[in-house]
């Protein structure tokens, strides 16, 4: 059951990581960050899909690509991005694969609930 689950979840969370959502989900973050002062920043894309939103996210990210944001394909990602620190300090994992875990972490402690309580 627990494989199933984690097969489920890889996998809605990759195809929940379009171009759309990379589309909307970027210029929130880096704006967001940008009042904080972090703008010395790579922002990491599977290849593929940095081919498709490169064009629309220079467009929507003109004014932080200006202030040092990076926009870079990385091959070991398939779906999702990470956002990393230039000077190497922190990197933040919004990879599929990373917040996948994270889900699967989460559903894993309710399910366990769950069928425990079914068992009483």
């Amino acid at each position: 059951l627990e494989k199933t689950l984690a097969t489920v979840v890889r996998t809605e969370t990759a195809a929940a990581f379009d171009a759309d959502a990379i589309q909307k989900a970027l210029p929130a973050i880096l704006e967001a960050w940008a009042k904080d002062g972090r703008e010395d920043l790579s922002v990491l894309l599977p290849e593929a899909t940095l081919k498709t939103v490169e064009a629309s996210l220079r467009e929507k990210l003109a004014a932080h690509l200006k202030r040092g944001v990076e926009l870079k394909p990385h091959s070991g990602l398939k779906a999702g991005f990470r956002i990393a620190e230039k000077g190497g300090a922190a990197y933040y994992d919004f990879s599929a694969d990373a917040v996948a875990d994270m889900l699967g972490s989460y559903m894993n402690e309710r399910l366990a609930a769950i069928v425990a309580q079914a068992a009483k």
